[in-house]
């Protein structure tokens, strides 16, 4: 079932939150902390490090399922294999990822 939600407006009268967007009532944008701003990047960081550790055609696959954007059949044609066998190496490097990563 559909849930209304409100908000409140002026402190004291409650408008519906969809009406509010349809009439293009402008809100606050979310803004990420500067905390999480340095967690995010120190996170990128080790994650490129530990890639710099996989085997060049390791590297490549998760480039392509995870950077490129492609998915598991596009990148079975790109690599010439099945579809099973990309999933298959797949969850094998992001394991070893994770096991470089915990170190």
């Amino acid at each position: 079932m559909y849930k209304q939600f409100f908000i409140r407006v002026n402190g004291t009268r409650e408008d519906s939150l969809d009406r509010l967007i349809d009439a293009g009532e402008q809100f606050a944008a979310v803004q990420k902390s500067v905390e999480d701003t340095v967690i995010d990047r120190l996170m990128a960081e080790d994650l490129h490090k530990a890639m710099d550790k996989l085997p060049a055609s390791d590297r490549a696959l998760i480039n392509a399922l995870y950077f490129r954007g492609l998915t598991e059949r596009q990148t079975a044609v790109v690599f010439g294999l099945s579809q099973k066998a990309i999933n298959k190496r797949k969850v094998k490097i992001l394991m070893l990822l994770k096991r470089i990563l915990e170190n």
